[in-house]
């Protein structure tokens, strides 16, 4: 994302995201070299990176036009993932947008979809058919919702 962002700030539990020698070894790693070298130049420049939890986000309200959430809170407990939304609803900007991605079928989508609603997000576009307007890719096995706060 940050080849193609402004800004991109990205937070972690593990302290390896504050390292760019830790993210360019795991990158070479899991994707090559050619990709570790690609990704170099940009890291330091355009990549902010904290070590930190979802449910207490180190950012100012109304930080982020977008944020983008790939796989992580069907990893949570559910008050661990009521509380990243609530953190997701307060950085985010009155007309941004939320990307989630959740890893399908570990993910109870219906109380997934319970909890989106009680953060007061809209929802956008989603994929998969357990509730509205949710798409399922069956290339990944994963499910995205978009949602905002429009």
């Amino acid at each position: 994302m940050a080849r193609h962002c402004a800004q991109v700030y990205a937070c972690d539990l593990d302290i390896r995201i504050v390292s760019v020698d830790a993210i360019l070894a795991e990158v070479r790693r899991d994707i090559g070299e050619e990709a570790a070298e690609r990704i170099q130049e940009i890291l330091p420049v355009r990549l902010h990176s904290a070590h930190a939890n979802l449910t207490a986000l180190p950012y100012e309200d109304a930080s982020f036009d977008k944020i983008v959430c790939i796989s992580v809170l069907e990893h949570l407990t559910p008050d661990e993932s009521l509380a990243a939304l609530r953190e997701f609803h307060r950085t985010l900007r009155d007309d941004g947008m939320l990307l989630l991605t959740f890893d399908y079928p570990t993910v109870d989508l219906s109380a997934m979809g319970q909890w989106i609603e009680q953060r007061d997000f809209r929802i956008g576009m989603v994929w998969i058919s357990s509730f509205h307007g949710v798409l399922y890719t069956r290339i990944c096995g994963a499910v995205c919702i978009v949602l905002g706060l429009f």
